[in-house]
């Protein structure tokens, strides 16, 4: 799926470029999961190879972290955003937002 025309990132090996819809969706996954920001998602991806990679790694990472994990991780797991709280908590990661979903605070 990549364009060949796009910069690229030397941060990133081209084999870990997501080539299909379902490695787009697990590199969305892993960027969305709980305590995994752009520097740790980079560092996942480089150490296994792909998102999915990481993805099945994640509950061995925060169980040896002695992080509680509520749930697997993964395709069909829910959101991985499980537990959070605050607007939006509840709603499942990538829902759409519709009219009347978000309350203003005035």
């Amino acid at each position: 799926m990549p364009d060949s025309n796009l910069p690229r990132s030397s941060k990133i090996p081209a084999s870990a470029l997501p080539r299909s819809e379902e490695g787009c969706l697990d590199w969305l996954r892993l960027i969305r999961s709980r305590r995994v920001g752009p520097a740790t998602f980079i560092r996942l991806i480089r150490q296994f190879g792909s998102a999915r990679g990481a993805l099945d790694a994640l509950p061995a990472i925060a169980a040896e972290s002695g992080v509680r994990v509520s749930g697997a991780l993964g395709p069909g797991a829910g959101s991985p955003l499980a537990g959070a709280s605050g607007p939006g908590a509840g709603r499942a990661a990538g829902a759409p937002v519709g009219a009347g979903s978000i309350r203003s605070p005035y």
